[in-house]
C-alpha cells in the first residue's frame, strides 16, 4: 500500500512585488512634490507680496531674472530677442499658454520694466509677475 503525504505547502510572503510598488508610490509622491513647487525651483529670491491669486493649470512661459538682472526663460539664459521669439512661438502653438515674470528681489527695476515694455511692444501684454505670498495676507513691508 502507497503512503499519501499530506503536507500542507508553506506560506510564503514575496516581497519583490511589495518592494516594486513601494518604490512606485515613492517614485510618484516625489514627482507631485517637485511639480507642486515649480516657483521654489526657479533660482531667485521673490518679493512678498499680498495682493494675487494662485496659478492656475495652464501651460506656462517662466521668464526669470536674477539679481544682476539676467533673463532666462525656463532655465535657459536668452538674450530680450529671443525671449520674445520663444514666447511668441510657443504662443502660436498653445494659445492659452501663460506668461510669468519672476524677478530676484534684488534685481533693479530698470531690467524687470524693460522685459516688461519689450514684450508689451511685442504685443504681448498679458503678463504675470509672480511673488511669494505675504505672511497672514498682510501688505507686503518696504524696505
Amino acid at each position: 500500500m502507497r503512503r499519501i503525504r499530506r503536507t500542507s505547502p508553506s506560506v510564503r510572503l514575496e516581497m519583490t512585488p511589495l518592494i516594486d510598488v513601494v518604490f512606485l508610490l515613492l517614485t510618484f509622491f516625489l514627482f507631485a512634490m517637485m511639480v507642486m513647487v515649480r516657483v521654489d525651483i526657479l533660482g531667485v529670491r521673490l518679493p512678498t507680496i499680498s495682493s494675487g491669486s494662485p496659478a492656475q493649470e495652464r501651460s506656462v512661459i517662466a521668464i526669470t531674472l536674477d539679481a544682476q538682472g539676467a533673463a532666462s526663460v525656463d532655465g535657459e539664459s536668452l538674450n530680450l530677442d529671443e525671449i520674445v521669439a520663444m514666447v511668441r512661438q510657443r504662443r502660436d502653438e498653445t494659445p492659452e499658454t501663460l506668461v510669468f515674470v519672476a524677478a530676484d528681489e534684488d534685481c533693479n527695476a530698470g531690467a524687470l520694466l524693460g522685459v516688461l515694455d519689450r514684450l508689451a511692444f511685442e504685443g504681448i501684454a498679458d503678463v504675470s509677475i509672480v511673488g511669494a505670498p505675504s505672511a497672514a495676507g498682510a501688505p507686503a513691508q518696504s524696505q
